[in-house]
C-alpha cells in the first residue's frame, strides 16, 4: 500500500465486513468530533456489533472480534492519534520559528 493511503487508511485488525469496519469508524469519527467519553462509545457501539454477530470469539478461528477489551483498544489508539497528527500538523506549521525542526524547512 502507498506510504500515503496507509497513513489515511482506516483499519481493525480481524474485521473482514465492510458494514462492520464503517460502523466503528463512523462510532470513532463521532467520538472525535464531539469529545464522546470511552464509557459512552463502548455503550453505544456494543449491541450494534452484537447484533451484527462481530463480538465474542469467532467460533471457527476462536480469534477474540469484539469485547470491552478490544473496543477501548481501538477508541484510544484511534483518539491518541488523532491527537498526535494534530500535534505533528502544528509542529511543521511553526518550524520556521524553531531551529531544531530544520528538517520540515527542508535545509536539515
Amino acid at each position: 500500500m502507498d506510504q500515503d493511503a496507509h497513513a489515511k487508511a482506516f483499519a481493525v485488525a480481524k474485521v473482514a465486513r465492510l458494514d462492520i469496519l464503517q460502523d466503528i469508524r463512523n462510532a470513532v469519527d463521532r467520538a472525535l468530533a464531539d469529545g464522546t467519553t470511552f464509557d459512552k462509545f463502548r455503550d453505544d457501539l456494543t449491541p450494534l456489533l452484537k447484533a451484527k454477530g462481530w463480538w465474542g470469539r469467532d467460533p471457527v478461528t476462536g480469534a477474540q472480534m469484539g469485547s470491552p477489551h478490544r473496543l477501548e483498544t481501538i477508541y484510544r489508539t484511534n483518539l491518541q492519534t488523532a491527537y498526535m497528527a494534530g500535534r505533528h500538523k502544528d509542529f511543521r506549521e511553526n518550524a520556521d520559528d524553531r531551529p531544531l525542526l530544520a528538517i520540515y524547512r527542508g535545509d536539515g
